[in-house]
């Protein structure tokens, strides 16, 4: 018997986030969606950038401060470049800093991504399950997605990387593109494993 279940996760990204903010032409609060576009803006040595949102209702404007008041010499010049070339990745990255967004917007509502689930080998009564990440979602927490997709609360997530049940590499605490999670099925209850095999192979038993 193969002693580790391999699990392949695919996080492709969703929409950006949609933010509620008060809108001046329609006089009252609305939700603005990113447009994918950034403005660059220079004063003198100094730029300003934004990343572009819309009114879901009228169209109107507001600007997500990317930096501002930057002397030329302090950017990057690649940066600058997919800055003004409206770099779909860039946008998605900063349209998806939900932390960020929550400092100018009334509330911010995430849109979850799509995971899609596929078991590379092994048997699902294996002692340790073995989770490949191929992510397409930039600044996403770690946690909070093993806590939505293995069905747990997110401190529990955090309790069993502290006793090692759960194992990271590398450790950080966003998703990076090829990371692995590996959970120690032993340590779990023998209620508990059917239904996290289930939830992290996305197959019925």
């Amino acid at each position: 018997m193969q002693t580790t279940l391999s699990v392949r996760w695919r996080i492709a990204p969703a929409d950006a986030p949609r933010v509620l903010l008060h809108c001046p032409r329609c006089e009252r609060d609305r939700f603005f969606v990113s447009s994918g576009r950034f403005r660059v803006n220079a004063q003198k040595k100094r730029l300003d950038a934004w990343l572009i949102y819309r009114c879901s209702h009228c169209d109107r404007t507001w600007n997500l401060p990317v930096f501002e008041r930057l002397r030329v010499s302090e950017i990057d010049s690649a940066l600058l470049d997919r800055l003004h070339g409206n770099c779909p990745v860039l946008a998605a990255e900063w349209g998806s800093d939900v932390a960020a967004l929550g400092r100018y917007a009334r509330a911010v509502e995430p849109v979850e991504p799509q995971v899609s689930k596929e078991m590379i080998q092994g048997a699902r009564d294996a002692p340790l399950m073995q989770i490949i990440i191929e992510c397409g979602v930039p600044r996403m927490h770690l946690d909070r997605l093993l806590a939505a997709e293995l069905g747990r609360s997110r401190s529990r997530i955090a309790r069993w990387e502290e006793e090692g049940v759960v194992v990271v590499t590398p450790a950080h605490r966003f998703v990076q593109d090829g990371q692995m999670v590996y959970v120690r099925m032993s340590s779990l209850s023998a209620a508990e494993r059917p239904t996290v095999v289930r939830a992290a192979t996305g197959l019925e038993p």
